[in-house]
């Protein structure tokens, strides 16, 4: 496969990471966490929740003094009461934000029409003081194909540069994330992103499926933390893109420092199943496997600077 231009993996590690129950970071963890981040080539972070402006601001302001070249993002709910405030206080520390507008008739705004308008009046505040800024759309993946390019519509018409569509709940599979990606990418002039929840666990397959049918880049975090089962994990699809000829602009070789960096800050290890950084991942325990164990490996171990394990993990 021929080469792509190179993909952005947005990591929102330290935005989706806290919302894991009892994980929590430090600022010298989250320092270290932006640094081992920015060494393996991560080009965006997104540190900004939309529920606590008022935390993460304070850190995304240290991360921007430690890391003045990095692109620090964040998101803003188009219906905060507080929104303008919000732009007005941000725009000095973030490179750019995102605002959210659900794209379900079971969050407020209900009416899509009110939806629509929101979008309009909320992009024209943040536009005031970003000459970047993107529009996110939560539960795209449980509204028909044409609501979401709808809001798309409107949201480029009123100066978003960045569209995202979010599969909030995880329920999405790769074939009608295709589709919905595919179909938006097709009308849509500005880069098209992914974000995917892994509760059926199909947040990797479904970010792969989203970049394949034109995506331009996608939410990731290291080890796949986040909200309930996850986000797509930063490792997984960093090689699954790698190994299809993507252009990711990851570092492998420190992959799997990383990985284990977050997992001693989080306090969540790493599965020996896990793919791609789990213990057993070159091991080879079955005879069959061990005459020519290369058959047996989705990736070259030497990618990360890793060895096969013959007989097994242990020895």
């Amino acid at each position: 496969m021929t080469k792509q231009a190179q993909l952005i993996l947005r990591d929102t590690t330290l935005r989706e990471g806290l919302d894991v129950p009892n994980v929590v970071f430090s600022l010298a963890q989250r320092l270290s966490i932006v640094s081992a981040l920015t060494e393996l080539g991560v080009q965006e972070l997104e540190v900004v929740a939309p529920a606590r402006v008022d935390d993460d601001l304070p850190v995304a302001s240290a991360i921007r003094e430690q890391f003045p070249e990095q692109q620090i993002t964040g998101l803003l709910y188009a219906a905060s009461p507080r929104l303008e405030d919000q732009v007005r206080r941000t725009c000095s520390v973030l490179s750019r934000v995102e605002v959210l507008v659900s794209a379900s008739p079971q969050r407020r705004p209900f009416e899509f029409a009110e939806k629509l308008s929101l979008l309009r009046s909320a992009s024209s505040v943040v536009a005031r003081l970003y000459d970047d800024f993107g529009a996110g759309f939560p539960n795209s993946s449980q509204v028909t194909v044409d609501q979401v390019k709808q809001l798309v519509s409107v949201a480029v018409e009123s100066g978003a540069n960045r569209i995202t569509i979010y599969d909030t709940n995880g329920s999405a599979d790769p074939f009608s994330t295709h589709r919905l990606v595919q179909s938006v990418v097709e009308t849509c002039p500005v880069p098209v992103f992914f974000h995917g929840h892994n509760d059926l666990g199909m947040a990797t397959a479904n970010t792969l499926a989203a970049i394949m049918a034109g995506a331009s880049g996608a939410d990731v975090t290291l080890n796949g933390l986040g909200d309930r089962a996850g986000n797509c994990s930063l490792e997984q699809i960093a090689v699954c893109l790698h190994t299809r000829g993507y252009d990711t602009g990851i570092d492998f070789r420190l992959l799997k420092r990383a990985s284990e960096s977050v997992a001693i800050a989080s306090g969540l290890s790493i599965g020996p199943l896990s793919p791609v950084t789990g213990a057993y991942i070159f091991s080879q325990e079955s005879p069959g496997h061990l005459e020519n164990p290369s058959l047996f490996y989705a990736f070259d171990p030497q990618l990360l600077c890793a060895e096969r394990l013959p007989g097994g993990a242990d020895e």
